[in-house]
């Protein structure tokens, strides 16, 4: 939601990588996660969404 208010291209990314493997992203996302269990699950989410696709940095 962040990126598709601020960035289409970036939207368009994240999008386009969920959606190659959405079940293989997901086991990505939950693996990172499992490797930095001092993080909140969301930030470990951006990170990855960040990247893949780019800051999440507007102006």
């Amino acid at each position: 939601m962040i990126a598709n208010e601020n960035d289409k291209q970036q939207s368009q990314c994240i999008s386009d990588w969920y959606a190659e493997d959405r079940r293989g992203r997901e086991q990505y996302i939950y693996d990172v996660m499992g490797k930095a269990l001092d993080f909140h699950p969301m930030g470990v989410i951006i990170a990855v969404l960040e990247k893949k696709c780019g800051p999440f940095k507007y102006q």
